[in-house]
């Protein structure tokens, strides 16, 4: 909103990434600091066994992002922004609404009610990008989106209890679409799906495991 309407660069603009990036860096910084003084807010790791349910997807994305660095490299402000800026995306959305959103509706909540409420509130926070510039169907696509992906990085913090792997997610999720990975191979289209159909799986699989597990 400040972008568009203050500094005059809607979310489509091809300068919006280099604009956004003192907001980013703030709420970055932001939500480190909390985590960094409320440490008990995060969740206990458990059995490294677990992490596979996190790690299975991060593979082809994260092959998605190392083609579009391969194919794109140079040494110009243009090539970092969209490195920086999922770094820092990364971090502040899954530090806010994983790490003390979801930390605190755990303690009032089963984790599967937690999970779905947190997912909710991660897709209404992308609301805002209609107020950046995009179209009523873009964001309305973009809800559907988030609140998948939502669902999906919730249950694997919950079941793994983790955060970094939904932060690494995250973050190669957004510099795969903030750099135009998908156009630069003719594979990353079929690694997306690939990753998709992995956290759809997985989701399923830890929903399903996180309900045995409360009803024990």
């Amino acid at each position: 909103m400040i972008c568009n309407y203050v500094l005059k660069t809607p979310y489509t603009s091809d300068h919006f990434g280099k604009t956004f990036l003192p907001f980013t860096t703030i709420l970055a910084l932001m939500t480190i600091g909390y985590i960094w003084r409320q440490p008990s807010i995060l969740l206990k790791h458990p059995p490294k066994q677990a992490y596979i349910y996190g790690v299975l997807p991060i593979l082809p994305i994260a092959l998605i992002a190392c083609i579009t660095i391969f194919t794109t490299w140079q040494w110009q402000l243009v090539f970092f922004i969209p490195i920086i800026d999922a770094i820092l995306i990364g971090i502040s959305e899954e530090g806010l609404f994983r790490g003390i959103l979801l930390g605190e509706l755990l303690k009032r909540l089963s984790p599967i009610q937690a999970i779905l409420c947190s997912a909710c509130m991660f897709a209404a926070f992308h609301l805002l990008n209609v107020m950046g510039g995009l179209s009523i169907n873009e964001v309305f696509s973009q809800l559907l989106s988030t609140f998948f992906i939502g669902l999906f990085l919730g249950a694997v913090y919950v079941y793994t209890r983790n955060i970094y792997l939904p932060i690494v997610f995250h973050l190669l999720w957004d510099y795969v679409f903030l750099a135009d990975g998908l156009n630069k191979s003719v594979y990353s289209p079929t690694l997306l799906m690939i990753t998709v159909l992995l956290g759809c799986i997985i989701t399923v699989v830890l929903f399903w495991k996180l309900k045995r597990r409360t009803s024990l």
